[in-house]
């Protein structure tokens, strides 16, 4: 059997399996090959899993990985640090384990940036994933090895997690889809913390059916809303790119084919939230890393992000802390009214720029820029902040070819009215059966 006979989506999988198109150890072959020559291809697998596949289960035969940030049995993770370790008495940690408990099967840990803290994949001491779009593009982070699995078409999909972006900035890069799920949503028993306050566990996958079926078998109490979901716009464009945020011409022409502006009402009100949001992400973000990671840093043992925010958290009056804490549900409970006013679904820009070069953002790059950097990340923290959840995708291209992606919010606990439009738009751009993987046999990789 050829890579490129499996079906594109976990539907596709389990209808050829049930009409027998295919037979489950055909699929489960095909998919351990794939894993296996993409891991060699684009170096995002930190350990291979060995388990057993499940038969009778409602998603039996479909392949899955992971960010390396879950615990698994008997081992911890190895968060972008190293290789991760033997610990005698870890078990699976609850999100992936119930997975495992409809039929998902796990194939391996992925790559990630240090710590789940950085808007790239750049790693100190592994090997650094490679994006499938193209080798000198540079992949997203935190929950980098998710992205370029799921993109180049190794698993259906893959769990990773998002304080500020991780599952959103790595889903623009690599062209799939990714959503970021509402804060304390999913149970996060099993998973280091990098920011308690702002940590969600997230979904990547190549169509929005598949990231539907991974958010019912993690949360299947999630009650389903009326589908006739309305959408209204905040064409951020219109306020940023004024001062120091680099907003570049080509994604501003993506965009504006898909919004409408705001009245110059809500685009004040809902702009103001983000500036007030945006500031106090980072008060939490940079206090609850210097209270979490100190040790390390003292030992120098932390990367530079993680050194950096810490060394900023410890700096802040602990009152700027409690006063973004303490301002949290005020604000949240504001942009509700006013986003959501007479809408669902609020679609806004997620990129500001094409994706990078790996030399414009990574440490050392020969063309590193802030503002190339700053563009990966500023319009994703906010969200974290209010814990909205919120659906990253693709929906046009740049002059180069390279996919331009939107991000859409709503309420809290409103996913599947977010996966409702992200449908619409996902059948009209690319059909049922989502976005094509970029395989290792249609890639050759020349560094």
């Amino acid at each position: 059997m050829l890579l490129d006979d499996l079906p594109n989506t976990i539907d596709g999988l389990l209808r050829a399996l049930r009409q027998g198109d295919l037979t489950c150890a055909q699929a489960r072959a095909s998919q351990r090959e794939r894993f296996m020559l993409g891991a060699q291809t684009f170096a995002g697998v930190v350990r291979h899993v060995v388990e057993p596949w499940q038969p009778g289960l409602p998603f039996s035969g479909v392949a899955v990985a992971h960010k390396d940030i879950f615990e698994q049995d008997g081992y911890c993770p190895g968060l972008g640090r190293d290789g991760g370790q033997v610990c005698t008495g870890k078990v699976l940690a609850n999100a992936p384990a119930r997975l495992r408990a409809q039929g998902f099967h796990q194939l391996g840990t992925l790559s990630m940036a240090e710590d789940a803290c950085s808007a790239t994949a750049f790693t100190r001491r592994l090997p650094v994933p490679v994006n499938p779009l193209d080798p000198r593009l540079a992949v997203g982070g935190s929950s980098s090895g998710s992205a370029v699995a799921v993109a180049s078409g190794m698993v259906y999909a893959s769990l990773g997690t998002d304080t500020a972006g991780s599952v959103r900035i790595p889903s623009m890069t690599c062209g799939v889809m990714g959503l970021k799920t509402t804060h304390g949503l999913i149970d996060r028993e099993g998973m280091p913390l990098l920011c308690p306050s702002l940590d969600s566990i997230g979904v990547l996958a190549r169509a929005v059916e598949d990231l539907g079926h991974v958010l019912e078998v993690l949360v299947p109490s999630l009650e389903r809303h009326d589908p006739n979901v309305s959408v209204s716009y905040w064409d951020a464009f219109e306020t940023l790119g004024t001062g120091h945020e680099p907003v570049a011409q080509v994604v501003r022409d993506c965009w504006s084919e898909f919004a409408q502006p705001l009245s110059a009402e809500r685009q004040r009100r809902v702009t103001q939230c983000f500036e007030q949001a945006s500031h106090h992400v980072q008060i939490m973000m940079s206090t609850e890393v210097g209270q979490g990671q100190m040790e390390r840093i003292r030992r120098d043992l932390a990367c530079d992000e993680v050194r950096q925010l810490g060394m900023l958290g410890q700096a802040l009056p602990v009152l700027f802390y409690e006063q973004s804490r303490a301002q949290r549900g005020e604000l949240l409970q504001q942009f509700v009214e006013s986003a959501f006013a007479d809408a669902d679904v609020l679609m806004l820009p997620l990129q500001l720029q094409s994706i990078p070069d790996v030399d414009e953002v990574y440490p050392g790059g020969a063309r590193f820029s802030a503002n190339a950097s700053l563009a990966m990340h500023r319009m994703c923290g906010w969200i974290n902040y209010l814990g909205l959840p919120a659906l990253a995708m693709p929906v046009g291209t740049d002059n180069k070819g390279l996919p331009v992606s939107l991000q859409m919010i709503a309420r809290p606990c409103h996913e599947w009215q977010l996966l409702e439009v992200g449908q619409r738009i996902q059948n009209e751009l690319y059909g049922r059966d989502g976005i094509v993987p970029r395989t290792p046999q249609q890639k050759e990789i020349s560094l």
